[in-house]
């Protein structure tokens, strides 16, 4: 506890829970490119400033509380919420957070919900689902594998976009960065979360009160791995009725399967060769790159050729002229409209002596090509993460 009579700025309450809401459905899903992660679990007992714009006790000024007012009874702090994660194989988090408050008069709710699984081994998946009163529904699900290569699925059974940028932030970020970090919480007794051996622990207001203001309530229980910093329970609700935008906030969040396996994989409709190209059924040796696709078959040249022209054609693509009769590898070249511009799919069958190798390579266009242009050089194309 500070020996400094520490006091608080005028409080934020749910007016910048309502910016908070904003920042879930921006920072959790759309980190700054190049923007460092701010993922990393800290060692306990290191304080960190709150990535949600809160603030530690200690920093407040010009407050009309009581140093009683500014720190729980309790002598257990939680300055990081995410310390203890990177000493774990794999996890799972559960993250709820809901706001129903009164803006200028009006009903205002807010509601996120956030699965995240992670293997520290390079892989993890994380979906977030948000809704807010005036705003669209937001989704947003990542798969993070192994060497860096993320999918990131902006709609449910979408295809998914793919960057091979082994330094890009995940789309969905941790979601224990987003809880309000605890100053003096007080022991409850033992219990067992997940078959872990935990401690509970108890707080109100005067433990958060960075978050609840200076007029807000709160109640807020934790459930502390037994001689670990991990967190394996936190719930928090802040209730205020004064400020611009009185009303209820909560926090509910947990971590399970500890050290134990659960599997990761695509979204449905998150295909790892988006753009619904198909492969033929015998497909060996695949390699899958965002934009790029290269493996075997025992199919003859003609047999892979007619199979492309089918499904492609069943998928929406144009086809440019090929010529058939010239010796070596079949270049197929199909088009398919994207917005102001259009997608372009290449297609090569190259014979070998136990079948033939597929090379598919992707681009996207600003123009629309002319089909009856051939297989010309096509301007404006550039190589592309796929949709």
């Amino acid at each position: 506890m500070p020996t400094n009579r520490p006091t608080l700025y005028l409080p934020i309450l749910l007016l910048s829970a309502i910016l908070l809401i904003t920042g879930l459905a921006c920072l959790v899903l759309i980190p700054t490119p190049g923007a460092p992660l701010d993922s990393s679990p800290q060692p306990a007992g290191t304080a960190r400033q709150p990535t949600n714009g809160q603030a530690t006790p200690e920093e407040f000024s010009g407050s009309n509380l009581n140093e009683s007012e500014l720190h729980g009874p309790g002598d257990y702090n939680l300055p990081a919420p995410s310390a203890g994660l990177n000493g774990l194989d794999n996890y799972t988090q559960n993250f709820t957070y809901t706001l129903d408050a009164t803006l200028n008069g009006q009903p205002y709710q807010a509601h996120t919900l956030v699965r995240r699984i992670v293997f520290t081994a390079g892989s993890s998946l994380g979906v977030l689902e948000a809704t807010r009163t005036g705003g669209q529904p937001i989704y947003r699900a990542a798969l993070r594998q192994e060497g860096g290569l993320l999918y990131v699925q902006q709609a449910a059974g979408q295809p998914c976009r793919a960057s091979q940028d082994p330094k890009r932030a995940d789309a969905v970020t941790d979601p224990s960065l987003r809880l309000p970090p605890v100053y003096g919480a007080e022991r409850i007794g033992r219990d067992e979360i997940e078959g872990l051996p935990a401690i509970h622990y108890q707080f109100d207001q005067r433990a958060v009160r960075y978050a609840a203001g200076q007029s807000g309530t709160a109640s807020g229980d934790l459930w502390v791995t037994e001689g670990s910093p991990l967190v394996l329970k936190y719930n928090l609700t802040i209730e205020s009725t004064e400020g611009e935008a009185p009303g209820v906030q909560t926090w509910e969040y947990s971590v399970s399967h500890v050290n134990t396996s659960e599997s990761v994989s695509l979204p449905q409709g998150c295909l790892t060769l988006p753009l619904d190209l198909p492969l033929l059924s015998d497909a060996q040796n695949v390699i899958l790159l965002p934009g790029f696709a290269r493996y075997s078959s025992a199919s003859t040249p003609q047999a892979a050729l007619q199979f492309y022209r089918d499904e492609m054609t069943r998928a929406g693509w144009s086809e440019t002229p090929v010529d058939e009769s010239a010796a070596g590898p079949l270049a197929l070249t199909y088009t398919r409209p994207d917005g102001e511009g259009a997608q372009l799919a290449s297609v090569r069958i190259e014979p070998e002596s136990a079948g033939v190798q597929i090379i598919i390579q992707l681009m996207r266009l600003k123009n629309v090509p002319n089909s009856a242009a051939g297989n010309a050089p096509v301007p404006n194309a550039s190589p592309t993460e796929t949709p």
